[in-house]
């Protein structure tokens, strides 16, 4: 049997000169043990090409095919009937199992299945000649799909809820792995697995925190600090005992964003007013001249630090609007600038740039390349590219329909380095949610 099938690769080997390589002449072959697939391609999927990687070293020695950047979600529906574009090998020749379970001779021309992976053998000329046996090598072709629509939103309601309901004052803030909730004199740890990105359990602490509001809370130089009504700042290294900041003062109205290098706060001066300022954490604060505007946010104020495409480290801050407002403006600086811009584009009439409308308790977040807000009445995000127009962000960019239902709870909200997007409420629950796109390992 094994003479019998090797008659006939011979017999195709001869006929089909046009595919094989290393020949002299009609008469005189230059017999090759490479049995290897030097280059692969398919069709165009969407009119795109995708390039597949070649290993020549698979498990047991069989080679593995296959495109690290998956197709796209429904990509299904054209790999079922697609062409083998380029297949290059030294003899040409390459078989396949039959339904029967026998090797039998591709033909390129055919258009293949392969929503599932399959094994080919390559032949080498050698092998062929029946000069030399087993100078065959066997690959495994699989096309990754994406299960996912990359640009949706997937969103998990977490099994395990916070063990107490949280006071209406709440703040989170993420240092590593670890999700901390404070409130009045209390706190709450949730650690995230690196593996599973779920929650196992929180606990609860009875920690020496100030009793009085928390005004805001953030994350610098490996400690968490904050601010509360009383003026003062505290911090803590690791959320289980805290540090009263003396050279930070009492004046300390709110901490407002935290940069590599900085914290920037309101501070009351020494002339009763308040100030935009800036600290290191150490040596105290340094006072813009100017006054904070009247405009600025005073409650539920919360800010994104991120980089710049000119590699600036900003930050973007927005907190309920003023009840004469009928939009929600974010504010703007950099490290570079002690103060804050407001980025309004509603003063003018015939204004090419929409507002992002009125909303209480806002949040906003730097997350896949633009800014997001979300609060209010959480019927959806509005995004913007540059902070500055703002229009709802697309039906893929979603949120559940049981937040619309907590419209009336508080909640907090972290993004951590997985770019999973917490939002932890009042009543206890906890949701975790994700741009597919940003989870997919092999993006390039």
């Amino acid at each position: 049997m094994r003479i019998k099938f090797l008659s006939v690769i011979v017999s195709f080997f001869f006929v089909s000169l046009a595919i094989t390589s290393c020949l002299d002449s009609d008469d005189n072959y230059e017999y090759s043990p490479d049995a290897t697939i030097h280059a692969f391609a398919l069709d165009t999927v969407h009119g795109v090409n995708y390039k597949f990687t070649i290993n020549q070293f698979g498990p047991n020695g069989m080679g593995e095919i296959y495109n690290q950047d998956s197709l796209p979600v429904g990509s299904d529906t054209i790999i079922d009937k697609i062409l083998i574009k380029t297949l290059t090998t030294v003899s040409g020749v390459v078989t396949s199992k039959n339904s029967l379970g026998e090797d039998t001779i591709m033909n390129l021309n055919d258009s293949l299945d392969l929503r599932n992976p399959i094994t080919v053998k390559v032949w080498s000329t050698e092998a062929l000649s029946g000069a030399l046996e087993g100078l065959t090598k066997e690959y495994k072709i699989t096309v990754n799909v994406h299960k996912q629509d990359p640009d949706s939103m997937q969103w998990v309601k977490m099994t395990t809820n916070l063990p107490y309901r949280i006071p209406m004052d709440q703040k989170a803030v993420l240092s590593g792995n670890d999700i901390f909730i404070y409130g009045n004199s209390y706190v709450m740890k949730g650690t995230i697995n690196e593996h599973t990105s779920e929650i196992s359990s929180w606990g609860r602490g009875n920690l020496p925190l100030p009793n009085s509001p928390v005004t805001s809370i953030v994350y610098f130089n490996e400690k968490i600090y904050a601010s509360f009504s009383t003026g003062k700042v505290h911090s803590t290294e690791k959320g289980l005992s805290w540090h009263y900041e003396t050279m930070l003062g009492d004046k300390v109205e709110r901490l407002l964003a935290a940069f590599p290098n900085s914290l920037t706060a309101i501070v009351t001066g020494t002339d009763g007013k308040r100030h935009f300022a800036k600290s290191d954490g150490v040596t105290g604060w340094v006072m813009e001249k100017d006054t904070v505007p009247e405009t600025f946010p005073t409650s539920d104020v919360v800010s994104a630090v991120y980089t710049s495409p000119t590699g600036v480290s900003s930050a973007i801050l927005v907190g309920t609007p003023n009840e004469t407002k009928q939009y929600t403006v974010p504010w703007f600086t950099t490290k570079a600038d002690q103060g804050w811009a407001e980025m309004n584009t509603t003063a003018g009439k015939d204004t090419p740039y929409p507002s992002c409308p009125y909303m209480t308790n806002p949040s906003i977040i730097h997350y896949n390349d633009a800014f997001y807000i979300f609060g209010g009445d959480f019927k959806g995000f509005n995004k913007s590219l540059n902070g500055i127009a703002w229009q709802p962000a697309d039906s893929k960019f979603w949120m559940p329909k049981e937040f619309t239902n907590k419209s009336d709870k508080r909640y907090s909200a972290v993004v951590d380095k997985n770019n999973f997007i917490w939002i932890i409420w009042n009543d206890g629950e906890v949701w975790r949610g994700r741009l597919n796109k940003l989870g997919f390992k092999n993006m390039q």
